[in-house]
């Protein structure tokens, strides 16, 4: 081998040494930039399910103690009027408070036109019996602070008596959501492996619940 030939496969060598560590950094980069958006994703993953539960678990838990409130302000546990008009007062908290959550949750899916508009149809429910469960909780107040006469309102007493029953029923939907009890995964397995709470719900269930609840208006 002559010294034009020695040198020209010197280049060769040392352009193909180059080569590969260009191809290695290529990889190592790309890894690296695999690596940080997969972990991104888990995170964001994680975090969407986590707030789920959250989420899911107070629509549960509310729609439990709403329904029970439900029930007092009508007077049927004999309840003081006082009495009655701070359960009236905590029934529209609680109202409040799952209306949010129910936003909260469609705001999650607004690319899934079966889950989206199955909590736009609860909070709509729930935005609308809020406003039918205030022409119980004036009067009520009226009484206690301003001695306003009280006068029973039989078709608003009966139509939360019917609300009872639709907020036990969207209580038993939600419970479904849960692998265990509630009470027993509280801050245990859904934080270290979070899930989708939604995809276990019966959908068309809580829709029907929902349009039960627009019907008492």
């Amino acid at each position: 081998m002559n010294a034009e030939d020695s040198g020209v496969e010197g280049r060769r060598v040392k352009w193909t040494k180059a080569g590969a560590v260009v191809l290695v950094a290529a990889v190592v980069v790309l890894s690296a930039l695999f690596s940080f958006y997969y972990i991104q994703a888990n995170d964001y993953h994680d975090a969407k399910y986590r707030s789920q539960w959250v989420l899911v678990y107070d629509l549960w838990s509310t729609a439990l103690a709403t329904s029970e409130l439900c029930h007092d302000i009508t007077g049927l546990t004999n309840g003081t009027l006082e009495y009655r008009a701070l359960w009236g007062q905590g029934l529209l908290d609680d109202l409040g408070s799952m209306g949010n959550s129910a936003w909260a949750i469609r705001e999650m899916y607004l690319n899934d036109e079966a889950r989206n508009d199955t909590f736009y149809s609860l909070w709509k429910a729930l935005d609308a019996f809020e406003s039918r469960a205030l022409q119980v909780v004036f009067p009520l107040w009226d009484n206690v602070t301003q001695g306003t006469p009280f006068v029973e309102n039989s078709t608003a007493n009966a139509q939360m008596t019917l609300a009872y029953s639709i907020f036990g029923g969207l209580h038993g939907e939600f419970d479904k959501a849960f692998k265990v009890d509630p009470y027993q995964d509280y801050g245990a397995s859904w934080e270290r492996e979070p899930y989708s709470l939604v995809d276990r719900l019966d959908l068309q269930s809580i829709k029907d619940y929902a349009s039960q609840l627009d019907s008492l208006l």
